[in-house]
C-alpha cells in the first residue's frame, strides 16, 4: 500500500502547482495605403511561436487558398472599423511570473484575409492575466487591384452617346474562382469594376443578350428594339478584355459598342400659304407608299388640318399644322443617311407635292412652309 501512494501523491503534488490565467487583447487592422480599417480580418493568436511559423510558412501564398488556423490558441475577426478583441485567452502554467495569483505569457499572431492574403505580425505580444493588452496596428497590404471596365454604347449612324436605354447581359469569372452574372440596363457609359490579383491579369468579361429598352411592334407584329448590337463578329456577344502585356499600370479602359436603329418616329410642323397668306383648313397628308430603305407601320398616315394659332407677340396665324407622321412608325431595312418621302397638301381647289422632302432616322423633329399655287 505505501509503494502505490507515494507516487499518487506525487502527481497530486506536482498537478497542483500548475494554474490557469487568461488576459485580454484589443487592437486594430488597417491598410498600410490608404490608412482605412479593414474588415473581415481573421486575427489569430498562438501561445507556441514555432507553431505560428509552421502554419505561416505552410500556407501556399501563390494559390491564394482559403488559411486554415488549425493550430491557432484563438481566434477573432475584425469589424468594419478593422478593431477587433480577444475578452479572454487562456493559459496554464507551472510556474507563474508573479506568484500563485498572477502571470504574463507572450502570444504571437497572424492576421488573413483573402483580399490581404496572410501576414505575422513581427514581434510578440506580453499578456497580463486578468487584464487587456492594447497592441498597435497591424498594417496590411493588399493583394488586388481593382481594373473598371467602361462600357461606352454609341449609336452606329453618327456615333454619338446613345441616349436609349441597352439591357445586356454580363458573365465573368472572379479572381477567387467564382462564376458572376447578372442583367443590367445602360443608358450612354456604364462601368463594370473587377477585382483581380496583383501581377495578373484582369478577368475578361463577356457581354451578350443585347436589347434595346424602347421596342415597337413592325408590321409582322414582331416586338423590334429601337437599337440593336452591331456585332462584326456575327456572335451577338462582346468580350471585355485588357490588352496584351497588361502590366496593371493603368487601372480602367473605355471600350466602344456601336448600336444600330432599326426604327424612328418624326413630326412635321409648318405652314400652308396661299398667295402669301397663311391659309387654315387645308388637308396635309404623307404619303409614304414606294418608299426605299424603310417600312411604315401603316400605308395610310394620320391627314391633318391647317388651323389660326395664337403665338406671343406675333398675333393670329392662320394657315398652321403640326404632328404630321406621328401616327407612323418608320422600321429601317437598309440604313441611308436620308429618306425621300412626299408631303401633299391640298384645299379642295388647289394641290401642292413636295416630293423629295427628307427624313433621317437621327432626326424626329421637321418643320416645312407649303405654297399653293
Amino acid at each position: 500500500m505505501k509503494k502505490l501512494f507515494l507516487p499518487i501523491l506525487l502527481i497530486i503534488l506536482l498537478t497542483s502547482c500548475s494554474a490557469v490565467y487568461y488576459g485580454g487583447i484589443t487592437g486594430t487592422v488597417k491598410d498600410a495605403e490608404t490608412g482605412e480599417g479593414i474588415n473581415d480580418v481573421m486575427v489569430a493568436v498562438y501561445f507556441d511561436e514555432g507553431r505560428r511559423d509552421s502554419e505561416y510558412d505552410a500556407y501556399d501564398k501563390n494559390a491564394h487558398a482559403d488559411f486554415n488556423p488549425a493550430g491557432a490558441d484563438g481566434i477573432a475577426y475584425t469589424s468594419a472599423n478593422g478593431s477587433y478583441s480577444f475578452s479572454k485567452v487562456w493559459w496554464e502554467t507551472n510556474s507563474p511570473e508573479y506568484g500563485k495569483d498572477a502571470d504574463k505569457a507572450d502570444v504571437y499572431l497572424l492576421f488573413y484575409n483573402e483580399n490581404y492574403g496572410l501576414t505575422k505580425s513581427d514581434s510578440s505580444v506580453t499578456l497580463y492575466s486578468e487584464s487587456t493588452s492594447q497592441i498597435k496596428t497591424a498594417e496590411l497590404t493588399s493583394i488586388v487591384d481593382t481594373y473598371t471596365y467602361n462600357i461606352d454604347l454609341r449609336d452606329d449612324s453618327d456615333s454619338s452617346s446613345l441616349t436609349d436605354g441597352i439591357e445586356f447581359h454580363y458573365s465573368y469569372t472572379d479572381y477567387r474562382g467564382v462564376e458572376r452574372s447578372g442583367n443590367v440596363s445602360a443608358v450612354g457609359t456604364y462601368s463594370i469594376p473587377v477585382v483581380y490579383y496583383k501581377g495578373d491579369c484582369a478577368p475578361q468579361i463577356t457581354l451578350s443578350n443585347f436589347e434595346s429598352v424602347n421596342k415597337e411592334v413592325n408590321t409582322s407584329e414582331e416586338s423590334v428594339g429601337q437599337f440593336s448590337f452591331k456585332d462584326k463578329e456575327g456572335t451577338g456577344t462582346y468580350i471585355l478584355k485588357t490588352e496584351d502585356g497588361f502590366d496593371g499600370t493603368s487601372q480602367s479602359q473605355t471600350d466602344s459598342l456601336y448600336f444600330t436603329k432599326n426604327w424612328f418616329r418624326i413630326s412635321i410642323s409648318g405652314q400652308v400659304l396661299k398667295a402669301d397668306k397663311g391659309i387654315d383648313n387645308v388637308a396635309v397628308s404623307l404619303d409614304v407608299t414606294g418608299l426605299t430603305g424603310i417600312t411604315p407601320s401603316s400605308d395610310s398616315p394620320k391627314t391633318v388640318y391647317t388651323d389660326s394659332e395664337t403665338a406671343v407677340g406675333e398675333g393670329r396665324r392662320s394657315g398652321m399644322f403640326s404632328g404630321l407622321g406621328e401616327d407612323i412608325v418608320f422600321f429601317i431595312n437598309d440604313s441611308q443617311p436620308n429618306y425621300p418621302i412626299k408631303i401633299t397638301a391640298s384645299d379642295g381647289t388647289d394641290l401642292e407635292e413636295i416630293s423629295d422632302f427628307k427624313i433621317n432616322s437621327n432626326q424626329s423633329e421637321y418643320r416645312v412652309s407649303i405654297t399653293l399655287t
